[in-house]
C-alpha cells in the first residue's frame, strides 16, 4: 500500500470469491490462508457469508494477525447485525479485526414508522433489526423523490435531478451523488469484547459530493493474479505450459490484457484520432490479437485493452532451456511474425510501434499473434503534452533516439523502419536464444550506445542453414534507410527454412501425414516380420508337439492325458555313431545329425505319423497318436521304416565318405497312453509297455535290418505287399523269449506303372533290386534262405 497525499494507491495482489455451497469450500479457504503473500499489508474480507463465524475461524485470523496484517471486515449492511452475535464479536476482538461499516443515523421517529409499516400491531424493532430496513428505505428513497418531485422518466433526467442534492424529511437528511445514490459516511470500528455500544470508532470517512463524479458504467473489472493464472510448475509439459499473468481485465466472460497509464488531464478526442481508433479496432488477421478498446476519463488511469493470449509469449519459449526450439518452430514463428507485421504495415495503422519478444504471443493453437500494436503514436502525443504518464518501463531499442530529447515521453512514435529494427532483435533472440546485448552494460550505457549507433548485437556462429538469415538480421541494425524491407526478410526466412513451410499447424499436419505414411510402411514391415515369426513359431511348435495338440494349446485349451487302444511306435538308431564321432569335429557331427534327421523328418511329413523326439543318435516316431487312423498306423510305420533304411543306405557322409551309414530299426504295435508334460516347455510324451517293447525291438536288431514283434508282423501279413521273414525266437529283456520278424521290403505291382506299348521284359529283368539284394551287395549279413522259404510257404 502506498500512502501518498497526491496519489493514494491500493495495490490489489489477489482476489478470491468463495462459494460456501461448493463441495471443496474447506480446500478453497485453506488455499486462501496459504497463499497470502508476506508482502501484503491489508486483508479485506466480505461479510456476506452465511456462516461468517465459521469461515473466519477456518482462515485462522489469530495466526494472520501475528504477521502484522491489517484485517478489515467490510459490513455494507451495517455493523449491528454482526455485533448481535456475541461469539463473532469476541472472535473479531481477539483477532484484532477492524470493521468498515456505513454510519446509519436512525431517529426514534424513523424506528417507529418502519416498525409499524412492517407490523402495525407488533412491537418496536430493536436497533439490529431496524438497520437493514433502513438501508432498503434509503436505496428506494432516491427513486421515489425523483419521480414525485421532478417526474424523471428518463435515466438522464434522473441523474440531473438528484446530482449533488440534499433532501430532508421527517425521517432524516439524505445527500445524493451524481448517480442518484444516497451518500453515506463510513467509519472504521474496533469491536469491544463486552456489550454493544462501547465499540471504538477509529476513523470516520465523510462522504462529499464531487462535480467530477458522474454516471459510471463499469465495462470491465481488473483482476490480479488468481484463478487460472498460476505460477509455472516444474512438472509442466509443452502442452500444459501457461505464462504467468500478473493481471488482466475481465469484460463479462472475455479476458483482455492491457496497458495502463496514469491520466492527469481529460482527453478530448479529435475526429482523426477517433477515426484512427475505429480503424484500429477493425483490424482482423490470424497473426494479430484483437484490439478491444480504450478506457479513459473515468478514473485516474487509461487502459488500452487487447485480447488475452494465455499460453505463452515468444520470450517464454526462447529462454526456456527445456523447450526444443528447432527449425519447425523457428520457421513457423518467424513466418507468423512477418505475416502479422506486413498486414499492419499495409493497413492504415502503418506501424506496430511496440514489437518485441514480449508482444509476440503464442495462442492455444500454436499460432503466433502480435499484440500492443498501433497505439504508440497516440500515447507518445498524450505523454508529450502531459496528459499521460508511463507507469511501466517499455524497452523499444530502435526508437530510443526519437525520445532521447523528450523528457516527458516514455513511449516513442511507431515507424515501419523502427519495426524492422525490432524485428531484427526478435529474430536475433530466436536464432541464438540469448539476449542481444551483454548484461554487464548499464541501462544508461546501453541507451546511449544504441542512440549513437555504437552498440549493435554481436554476430555469433550460427548453423550453416541459418547464415543467410543472420546476414539479413544484421542488416536490420543499420541506419533506417539501409535496412531491408519486411518482404526481403520474409524471402530470407523462406529460403532458409525451405523444408518447413506454413504455420506450425500446417507443418504439424504435414509431419503427421509423413509420419502416417512411414508408420504404414513400418507397420507392414513389422506385420510381415510378425507373420514370419508366427509361422516360425508355429513350425517349431508343430515340431515339438503334434499339430492338433499345438493348436489347442495356442488357443489356451488343455490337453487331458489319454489312453489309445492301439498305436505303433518306432525307434531308429544310427549304427557305429561313436566311431564317426571319434573321426569328426563337433561341427561335423552336428551338421551330420542335422542333415540325416532332416531327411528323416521329410519322410515323416509324407505319412500320418509324428516324430516324438531324438535322443543322441536315436530317432523315435509314433503313428495313431494323437490322431487315430483306424488301424493304418502299422502300415504307416512300416513304410517309414523302409524309407528311413533306404535313405540311410544311400547317404554319403560329406566329411567322411568311407563311413557307411546304417540304421537299426525296431517297431511294435499295441496300447499306449499319451499326454502333455510341462507348462513352460511342454512335451508330448508316450507311456506304456508298447514303448518299451518297440525300444527292445530296436536294441536287439542287427544293423541295416528292421525288426518287429510277432503281433505287429501278423497285422502286416494281412497285406501281400510286405515281405517279412521270421527271425525266430529272440530273448528280450523284461519279456523273455519272443518270436520276432524282419521286414524286408514293400512289393509294388510294377505292371500297372508301365506305359502302353513297352516291350515287356521278364519279371527278373524288370523288377529293381530288393533291399535284400542291396544288403548282399554291401556284404551285409544275408537273410537265411530257409527263413525266406518258410515265409513264402506261410
Amino acid at each position: 500500500m502506498l500512502n501518498t497525499q497526491e496519489n493514494p494507491v491500493l495495490n490489489l495482489q489477489k482476489y478470491m470469491s468463495i462459494n460456501e455451497e461448493a463441495d471443496n469450500v474447506n480446500e478453497l479457504i485453506d488455499n486462501v490462508a496459504k497463499d497470502i503473500e508476506v508482502t501484503s499489508q491489508v486483508l479485506v474480507i466480505g461479510s456476506d457469508f452465511v456462516d461468517l463465524y465459521g469461515v473466519l475461524q477456518k482462515l485462522d485470523l489469530h495466526k494472520i494477525s501475528t504477521r502484522n496484517f491489517i484485517t478489515v471486515l467490510v459490513a455494507p449492511t451495517g455493523v449491528l447485525k454482526i455485533t448481535a452475535n456475541d461469539a463473532l464479536r469476541r472472535y473479531l476482538n481477539s483477532a484484532g479485526v477492524y470493521v468498515l461499516a456505513p454510519i446509519i443515523n436512525i431517529s426514534e421517529n424513523f424506528t417507529i414508522k418502519i416498525s409499524t409499516s412492517i407490523n402495525a400491531t407488533g412491537p418496536i424493532l430493536d436497533l439490529d433489526q431496524i438497520e437493514e430496513p433502513a438501508l432498503l428505505y434509503s436505496a428506494c428513497y432516491a427513486f421515489c423523490v425523483a419521480r414525485k418531485k421532478y417526474d424523471s422518466d428518463t435515466v438522464d433526467n434522473y441523474y440531473k435531478t438528484l446530482a449533488g442534492q440534499e433532501y430532508t424529511n421527517d425521517l432524516g437528511t439524505f445527500k445524493f451523488d451524481q448517480n442518484g445514490v444516497v451518500l453515506r459516511d463510513y467509519q472504521f470500528m474496533y469491536l469491544r469484547n463486552d456489550k454493544r455500544g462501547n465499540d471504538t470508532v477509529i476513523m470516520t470517512v465523510k462522504a462529499q459530493y464531487a462535480e467530477t463524479c458522474g454516471p459510471h458504467y463499469q465495462c470491465f473489472t481488473v483482476r490480479g493474479p488468481g484463478g487460472k493464472t498460476t505460477k509455472p510448475s516444474s512438472h509442466e509439459t509443452l502442452t500444459s505450459k501457461r505464462r504467468t499473468i500478473t493481471s488482466y481485465a475481465l469484460m463479462g466472460t472475455v479476458k483482455a490484457e492491457f496497458l495502463f497509464y496514469r491520466q492527469f488531464k481529460r482527453i478530448r478526442w479529435t475526429k482523426p484520432e477517433l477515426r484512427y481508433l475505429t480503424e484500429l479496432k477493425a483490424l482482423n488477421h490470424d497473426n494479430i490479437t484483437k484490439f478491444i478498446g480504450l478506457s479513459c476519463n473515468d478514473s485516474a488511469d487509461v487502459y488500452i485493452l487487447y485480447g488475452l493470449v494465455e499460453r505463452a509469449t515468444l520470450e517464454d519459449f526462447i529462454y526456456d532451456s527445456d523447450f526444443s526450439l528447432d527449425f519447425t518452430f523457428k520457421s513457423a514463428f518467424a513466418r507468423d511474425i512477418l505475416r502479422g507485421l506486413q498486414y499492419i504495415h499495409k493497413s492504415s495503422i502503418v506501424a506496430h510501434g511496440m514489437l518485441s519478444v514480449q508482444t509476440c504471443m503464442i495462442d492455444a493453437n500454436w499460432v503466433l499473434k502480435l499484440t500492443n500494436f498501433g497505439v504508440s503514436s497516440l500515447i507518445h502525443n498524450f505523454m508529450t503534452d502531459g496528459t499521460l504518464q508511463c507507469t511501466t518501463s517499455i524497452a523499444l531499442e530502435e526508437l530510443l533516439r526519437e525520445i532521447a530529447h523528450c523528457a516527458t515521453a516514455s513511449v516513442p512514435r511507431g515507424t515501419q523502419k523502427g519495426d524492422i529494427y525490432s524485428l531484427g532483435m526478435v529474430l536475433y533472440q530466436m536464432v541464438y536464444r540469448m539476449q542481444p546485448f551483454p548484461k554487464s552494460s548499464s541501462a544508461q550505457e546501453l541507451i546511449v550506445g544504441i542512440i549513437d549507433r555504437r552498440m549493435k548485437p554481436e554476430r555469433l556462429e550460427a548453423s550453416a542453414e541459418e547464415n543467410k538469415l543472420v546476414d539479413c538480421i544484421m542488416l536490420c541494425f543499420n541506419e533506417p534507410e539501409k535496412r531491408p524491407k519486411a518482404r526481403e526478410i520474409a524471402n530470407a526466412v523462406s529460403t532458409v527454412y525451405t523444408a518447413a513451410k506454413g504455420n506450425l499447424v500446417d507443418q504439424m499436419i504435414r509431419m503427421n501425414e509423413k509420419y502416417a505414411l512411414n508408420l504404414e510402411k513400418l507397420v507392414k514391415e513389422r506385420t510381415d516380420l510378425l507373420v514370419a515369426a508366427q509361422e516360425q513359431t508355429d513350425r517349431l511348435l508343430n515340431e515339438i508337439l503334434p499339430k492338433s495338440v499345438a493348436q489347442v494349446l495356442k488357443l489356451g485349451g488343455v490337453i487331458p492325458p489319454r489312453s489309445y487302444d492301439s498305436a505303433t511306435v518306432l525307434f531308429a538308431q544310427l549304427c557305429d555313431f561313436p566311431l564317426l564321432v571319434g573321426k569328426s569335429g563337433p561341427d561335423d557331427v552336428i551338421n551330420f545329425l542335422n542333415d540325416v534327421f532332416d531327411k528323416f523328418d521329410n519322410i515323416i511329413r509324407k505319412h500320418d505319423a509324428y516324430k516324438v523326439e531324438t535322443t543322441g543318435e536315436t530317432y523315435m516316431v509314433v503313428s495313431g497318436v494323437p490322431t487315430e487312423n483306424e488301424g493304418q498306423h502299422v502300415f504307416e510305420i512300416a513304410e517309414i521304416s523302409l524309407e528311413i533304411r533306404e535313405t540311410a543306405m544311400n547317404y554319403v557322409v560329406e566329411h567322411c565318405p568311407s563311413f557307411k551309414v546304417r540304421t537299426r530299426i525296431g517297431f511294435h504295435a499295441g496300447p499306449i497312453a499319451a499326454g502333455v508334460i510341462g507348462i513352460r516347455s511342454p512335451r508330448y510324451c508316450l507311456f506304456g509297455d508298447t514303448v518299451n517293447f518297440a525300444s527292445r525291438m530296436q536294441s536287439n536288431c542287427p544293423p541295416s535290418q528292421i525288426q518287429t514283434s510277432e503281433v505287429t508282423a501278423n497285422i502286416l501279413m494281412k497285406s501281400e505287399e510286405y515281405s517279412l521273414v521270421q527271425r525266430g525266437i529272440v530273448h528280450v529283456k523284461g519279456k523273455g523269449n519272443v518270436n520276432c520278424y524282419w521286414l524286408n521290403e514293400h512289393i509294388h505291382d510294377l505292371s500297372n506303372e508301365e506305359p502302353e506299348g513297352n516291350i515287356h521284359k521278364s519279371d527278373n529283368e524288370n523288377r529293381p533290386k530288393t533291399t535284400q539284394q542291396k544288403l548282399e551287395d554291401q556284404n551285409a549279413t544275408p537273410l537265411p534262405k530257409s527263413l525266406i522259404q518258410n515265409n513264402n510257404q506261410s
